[in-house]
Order: structure tokens, then C-alpha cells, then sequence
């Protein structure tokens, strides 16, 4: 982080980034202690909420000429 903040563009690009979508500006040091807050089960519980079966799609486009050749497609996947 403290590398990208090196140029006078990437603490500008940081600032203004930081001002619109939190409206205030957040030093890296919190940033970083943030982050090191994050555990495995934190990141367990997220993906549960995340990853429903409810919630998941599929957009398929292929060039299978029937509906079965892509259900057996769909199953071998």
C-alpha cells in the first residue's frame, strides 16, 4: 500500500477516492489494521451469505444444437 501511495497522482487518486465513497479520509494505517482483523471464519461467514443456492445463476451460450446435449453437458460439468 505504501508503495502506490508514493506518487503526488496516487495520494491525490487516494484522497479523492476516500472523500466520495466514505466521506472522510482514511489513513492507510487503519486500513492496514483493518485488514489484519480479517479472520478465516470471517471470510467463511461472508461466503456463506454470499453463495446461496437461491442466489446463483447460469447464462450459458454454446453452439449444442438441443436441450439435451446441454443438459448432458451441464451434468459431466
Amino acid at each position: 500500500m505504501e508503495l502506490t501511495l508514493e506518487s503526488t497522482e496516487s495520494q491525490m487518486n487516494w484522497l479523492g477516492e476516500q472523500l466520495l465513497g466514505y466521506g472522510r479520509v482514511f489513513r492507510p494505517s487503519e486500513i492496514k489494521r483493518r485488514l489484519w482483523e480479517v479472520t478465516p471464519g470471517v471470510i467463511r461467514s461472508a461466503a456463506r451469505d454470499f453463495f446461496r443456492p437461491e442466489r446463483l445463476n447460469l447464462a450459458m451460450v454454446s453452439a449444442l444444437k438441443s436441450d439435451g446435449e446441454m443438459a448432458r453437458a451441464l451434468r459431466n460439468f
